[in-house]
Formats: C-alpha cells, structure tokens, sequence
C-alpha cells in the first residue's frame, strides 16, 4: 500500500490486464488482448507491485510466468469490479442491453399463476427475454440467495426459512402478493362413493398422495398440521411425489387422495376434512434488496405485483 494511505491508483485497464496474465499466463500474450506493448503491460504490472507492496506475478522465464497468492486473490477481485462495472453499464445506459429477465418459481405459481400474466407482458414487451424456472420453494429460494434469478415466487417457506435464507451480504426480501387454498382432493368417483365430511382417523384406510418435502404445498400443510396437534395415521399408505401434476394426475387415476392447490384441482373434487382443511397460505415475491435491480427487472416486479394486485381484488 502506498506509504502516504492513499488508495492505490487502479483502474479497469489493470482488471483487463489480469484477466489477460490469468488467461494466457504470459505479460506478452496479456499485452497483446489488451492491444499495448509489452514494456507497457510490464511497466503496468510493476506499478501495481509497487503501490500494493506486494509481488503479484512470478516470471517463470521464456516469457512465462504465474500469479503469486496475493496476484490471485487480486485477479478475483479483478474479476468482481468488472462483473460489477458490466452490470452497472447496463443499469445506467439508456439503452439497457439486458433485456434478459431470470424468474424462479415453486410449482403452483410457476405452472399456474405466472403464464397468464408472462404471456402479456412479453406481447407488450417482445424485446425481453423471460427465462422461467419451476423447483420446489426451498430451491426456489436457495437459487435467489446465490443470485442464479432476478426474482422469485413461492409458496410460504415458512418464518424460519425466511430467517435462514440468504448468504452473507445478501439480504432476500419476501412479499405477499397473492393468496391461495389447499385441499384434499379426489376424483370424482371416490367423492361419490364417500358422501359427507372425511375424520382425521378414516385417512388410516387411504392411500394418500403427498409432494415431498420442501416443496411449499407441503410445508403448509406439514405447518396446519402441526398447528392443530395432527399427524399421519401411521398405518395409512402413502405415495410421494415430486410434481402437483404427478399428484393430480395419481389422485385423478383412483389411486389414491392427496392435499394440492386449489388452484390446480381442475376437475377433482374436494373433500372436506375435519379439522384441518382448508389450508389457506401466500404466495410471496422473493427479490434480493442488498442488490441495485436494473430497469428492465423492475418494470417486470412493477408490473407483476401490479398484476397480481389486480387479480386479488
């Protein structure tokens, strides 16, 4: 560091001028991508040594050489200011290159609720590219924590996950934007063989067809069950299935009965269970607040809560 505490005088030319030493492992194959002499690429790198007081690159001789310890942890942050300046471009430019929007959504809003409203937002913004992915809520989330989306829609994790999600520096913010009902559900056949309402213990004679853990159907009605002191009959038979379709599709075959969203019964009927259902929950839309959002992502989350407002009232 310079003697005086001054802030070392570095710019984007020596980020490019790592990355090129990384890349091509020589100070000529660096000066060549960034279209300088190599005096000029050395004399640049010594700079750096003599402002940081460190040695950041090993010649090797021939030309070669290799980044000391230091010289990489200097190349990732290299690599961080330029990802970081790339971004910032982006946002700021008027004519905002990215028009690629990443969403990431648990089963129920990503199958059902999200379509209708994708479909007419991309009519009336043909330039953007929506990239949607479906996972269960608890991945939905960890894909927001690592910054994989832009925003995010799941069904309630839960207050402890709300607490739990996110890595250090990242600060995910969840917002209720639509609400929603779960219901056991069977075909049409079973209900008219079974009239009236279904008792906790009369589940011990059905086969129960259930999403796995973690996905938000689950974890809410995992959560109403806890909330009223129930559990699983442990004789009842159950399967576990890794999609809302696979179990509606089970429940819709008479092969079993099963909680789902009201939202996806379609033609399936609900049967009223003492006790429990229905199971009411949220929907919540998860974007990142320790990150600036570029313009593009924050018409979309404008226009998404917007919608979902609409469709509330």
């Amino acid at each position: 560091m310079k003697k005086n505490g001054g802030i070392p005088n570095i710019n984007l030319q020596d980020c490019l001028l790592f990355k090129g030493l990384k890349s091509t492992g020589s100070i000529s194959g660096a000066a060549q991508i960034l279209k300088i002499t190599q005096p000029a690429a050395t004399q640049r790198l010594n700079r750096l040594e003599k402002d940081l007081g460190v040695s950041l690159w090993v010649r090797r001789g021939r030309g070669q050489g290799q980044l000391t310890e230091e010289g990489e942890r200097f190349y990732q942050y290299c690599l961080r200011i330029l990802e970081f300046t790339h971004e910032m471009m982006s946002d700021i430019s008027s004519s905002d290159q990215y028009f690629r929007i990443s969403v990431v959504a648990s089963t129920i809003p990503g199958e059902h609720l999200l379509p209708p409203f994708l479909a007419r937002y991309q009519k009336a913004n043909s330039d953007h590219r929506i990239q949607l992915r479906v996972t269960d809520s608890r991945q939905a989330i960890r894909l927001m924590a690592a910054g994989r989306a832009d925003c995010g829609i799941t069904g309630d994790p839960g207050i402890d996950q709300m607490k739990r999600a996110g890595k250090p520096g990242v600060k995910l913010e969840f917002i209720p934007i639509a609400g929603d009902r779960i219901i056991l559900a069977g075909s049409r056949g079973w209900v008219k063989s079974h009239p009236g309402h279904l008792k906790w213990d009369d589940l011990v004679d059905e086969t129960l067809i259930l999403r796995e853990p973690g996905s938000g159907t689950r974890i809410a009605v995992d959560s109403a069950m806890t909330a009223a002191g129930l559990v699983f009959p442990e004789q009842s038979e159950s399967l576990i299935l890794g999609s809302t379709q696979a179990v509606v599709e089970t429940i819709r075959r008479d092969l079993g009965i099963g909680f789902i969203s009201e939202r996806a019964r379609g033609d399936l009927q609900e049967i009223p269970l003492d006790g429990l259902t229905p199971v009411d929950r949220r929907f919540y839309l998860i974007t990142i607040r320790s990150k600036p959002l570029r313009k593009t992502v924050s018409r979309f989350i404008r226009e998404l809560t917007g919608y979902f407002t609409d469709s509330e009232h």
